[in-house]
C-alpha cells in the first residue's frame, strides 16, 4: 500500500472485533482495498464464531470497492457462523448500503451503543 498508515483500525475486544474503516480507504486503488481484506480475514478466520462490528462513522462517502470489501468480510464471518453489524452515522453511506440491499443482510445502526447491543 502506498500510504504509510493503514486505512483502517482493527481491535479485538470482549468477544468481538471492531473494524473502523477510515476515509483514506476511499483514495486507494482496488488492489489496495483487496489487500485490506487479505489483512483482516485471517483475524476473522482465527475466531470460532466471529462477531464483527464494522464502524463506518468516519466516512462520508463509500465507493463500490469498499462495498465489495464489506461483502467479502461478511462472507468470511458467515462461513464461520458469525455475525456482522455495521455502524453508519452518515446518511450518504447508509443510503449506499440500503440501495445495495445490504441492510437486509446486516444490522445497520447509527451508534456504537446500538452496534454493541445488536
Amino acid at each position: 500500500m502506498a500510504t504509510s498508515e493503514a486505512p483502517y483500525t482493527l481491535e479485538k475486544t470482549r468477544g468481538y472485533v471492531i473494524l473502523c474503516l477510515l476515509p483514506k480507504l476511499n483514495e486507494v486503488q482496488w488492489g489496495d482495498v483487496q489487500q485490506v481484506g487479505n489483512e483482516i480475514i485471517p483475524t476473522l478466520d482465527s475466531l470460532r464464531s466471529p462477531a464483527l462490528l464494522v464502524d463506518l462513522s468516519q466516512l462520508d462517502y463509500m465507493g463500490s470497492s469498499m462495498v465489495a470489501l464489506l461483502v467479502r468480510l461478511w462472507k468470511a464471518v458467515q462461513k464461520k457462523n458469525g455475525r456482522m453489524v455495521v455502524q453508519s452515522e452518515q446518511k450518504m453511506v447508509t443510503e449506499v448500503l440500503n440501495i445495495a440491499g445490504l441492510n437486509s443482510l446486516w444490522d445497520v445502526v447509527a451508534s456504537r451503543e446500538e452496534a454493541v447491543s445488536a
